[in-house]
């Protein structure tokens, strides 16, 4: 059978109806190298995956099979093979039942779920290409399904897949913020209700660093333990907005992530403090420079100057009022904002740090999206000027 672009469950059914044998390689129209592949036996459905990311898919979807295992080490597997003989998803899935001793009842539910999840992406798709290659075959068949059968409970799944893919062509999108939109997103995350926030985990700390990275929609929801469905509705309003971009890549050519962090220094005293910080900023992408020791931060700029400072207002020695008008008198430092970081939060303790050159004023502990936001503000100012 020729390659043709049709609409995919009229395709399905024609081999269901036909009861051909054989595989139906599904690939997206503007992106070919993506697809998903089905097997058939007489009609029915033995098994169905994609031809890309195979075990990068099964790790994203392990967390909701219908029965729990530990994470199989698929990819170590996968690797030990010569090149000559790499095994497929199935195979592998096939070692690891044997190794572990599974109930074939439980492992055909597993290949019923990972079918289903299959099949369910090639149906939110308004049109795909189509190739039928006659006596294609997985051995052994565990599993013959009924088409219908097994789309139905999944009709409601297909539908929100639809309605997103217009932005979401595929769960193997590059999902990506870049860091000069890291304050829009703070933005966008401070609209939404405080419940809502709570329960979608990780931090919003974490987000932004997983975000940054580029990882596609099934590597996200592998890191975030948000199944990709609910992942890609989460991200709707961002990508929505332009702040985060969904983008199909081909393979090894992943756009390269900006590699310059901007040093932000914290001068505080309190390690608890330096702790906090140094992990909200570096899993947002900055490079920390910790100073418990104020008097000794000038010394220390002179060998790495960074693009914004944190500074204790209250610290033994010298305070961070004295501090940061030190700091504006020196030549190569006068420019660099300062944030004020302290516990309080009085009308005379910002007019105070506002005249000696603080460009803001935060009270402690430090809310961590206040934190990013401003961060982010300021060191895009401060490349802009560069620039």
């Amino acid at each position: 059978m020729k390659q043709v672009s049709s609409k995919p469950w009229e395709v399905l059914q024609a081999v269901s109806n036909r009861k051909l044998s054989g595989c139906l390689t599904t690939s997206h129209i503007h992106n070919p190298d993506l697809g998903w592949q089905l097997f058939f036996g007489n009609g029915l459905l033995t098994y169905a995956t994609s031809t890309k990311g195979q075990l990068e898919r099964i790790e994203s979807l392990w967390q909701y099979l219908p029965d729990k295992f530990p994470i199989p080490s698929l990819i170590k597997d996968q690797t030990t093979n010569s090149q000559s003989c790499v095994k497929s998803d199935y195979e592998l899935l096939l070692d690891w039942k044997e190794k572990h001793q599974i109930s074939i009842t439980t492992f055909r539910r597993l290949l019923v779920y990972l079918t289903k999840e299959a099949v369910s992406q090639v149906l939110s798709n308004d049109l795909m290409n189509m190739q039928f290659e006659a006596n294609a075959s997985i051995k052994p068949v565990l599993v013959a399904a009924n088409v219908r059968d097994l789309v139905k409970p999944s009709l409601v799944d297909i539908r929100k897949w639809q309605s997103l893919r217009s932005i979401f062509p595929s769960p193997f999108a590059q999902i990506f913020l870049h860091q000069d939109d890291v304050g829009k997103f703070c933005a966008i995350r401070e609209t939404i209700s405080l419940d809502q926030r709570e329960k979608d985990s990780p931090t919003m700390a974490s987000w932004i660093h997983l975000l940054l990275k580029g990882l596609t929609l099934y590597e996200l929801a592998a890191e975030t333990g948000l199944e990709p469905l609910r992942l890609a509705e989460w991200l709707h309003p961002y990508i929505k907005a332009g702040i985060v971009k969904a983008t199909i890549v081909t393979p090894n050519h992943k756009p390269k992530i900006q590699a310059y962090k901007p040093l932000i220094a914290c001068i505080d005293d309190s390690k608890t403090v330096q702790r906090q910080v140094k992990m909200i900023l570096e899993m947002a992408d900055y490079e920390v420079l910790s100073i418990t020791d104020p008097s000794s931060s000038l010394s220390v700029f002179i060998k790495q100057q960074p693009q914004l400072i944190l500074m204790d207002i209250n610290m033994p020695d010298i305070d961070g009022y004295e501090l940061t008008s030190m700091l504006r008198r020196s030549q190569k430092l006068k420019d660099v904002p300062v944030i004020m970081l302290t516990g309080r939060d009085g009308i005379i303790d910002r007019m105070r740090a506002q005249f000696v050159g603080a460009v803001d004023f935060l009270t402690k502990p430090v809310q961590p999206d206040k934190l990013l936001e401003r961060v982010h503000q300021l060191t895009k100012a401060k490349s802009e000027e560069a620039a």
